[in-house]
């Protein structure tokens, strides 16, 4: 049996509800527990999946890149998360990874684009590394490793750096009284 898909496929995932397939420009999901049960739903006729290395599960929610930018999958609706902040944004992906309930984009200029979705209210975060750029984010034994001059380098492990600030002028009441 086959399921017909008008477009190339640009992705495949399983969720608990079934398997997520995607085209550039559109979602579906095949249920079913066999070829006599298959039956294929249309999720979204306009946020498929632009690159399928993008493609990232964190807190049970399905992250995608779309033409549009960051989208997810929650239930059987399909928002576009960074929309409000960015508008239409479209991402040039090299790899997607999740650490610590953060989707990481590692993008094509060496950035990386993170999705905070630990807190209540998702949090954007673009990153660049002032030393070098930054490719093909992984985890592995939960510690965030990325390929750094072609080499591979642990990337939140942090080093002690000097950080120096100049306090503004604070007032009372009115200029001349100096706190």
């Amino acid at each position: 049996n086959t399921v017909p898909i008008s477009n190339d496929i640009t992705g495949i995932v399983p969720i608990p509800d079934g398997i997520v397939i995607f085209t550039k420009s559109k979602a579906y999901i095949l249920l079913g527990t066999d070829p006599t049960t298959f039956r294929i739903i249309l999720l979204s006729p306009e946020h498929g999946c632009i690159e399928h290395n993008s493609i990232k599960v964190v807190k049970n929610t399905l992250l995608w890149t779309s033409a549009d930018g960051v989208c997810s999958l929650s239930g059987s609706s399909i928002t576009v998360v960074t929309k409000d902040k960015l508008d239409r944004k479209t991402f040039n992906v090299v790899s997607a990874t999740v650490y610590n309930e953060q989707y990481m984009l590692t993008l094509d200029d060496g950035s990386v684009f993170i999705v905070d979705v630990r807190f209540d209210k998702l949090i954007f975060k673009l990153v660049k590394y002032v030393d070098a750029d930054v490719y093909n984010l992984g985890v592995f034994d939960n510690v965030l490793y990325g390929v750094v001059k072609e080499q591979l380098a642990l990337i939140d492990a942090g080093r002690l750096i000097d950080f120096y600030y100049e306090s503004p002028r604070l007032t009372e009441d009115d200029a001349s009284n100096t706190k």
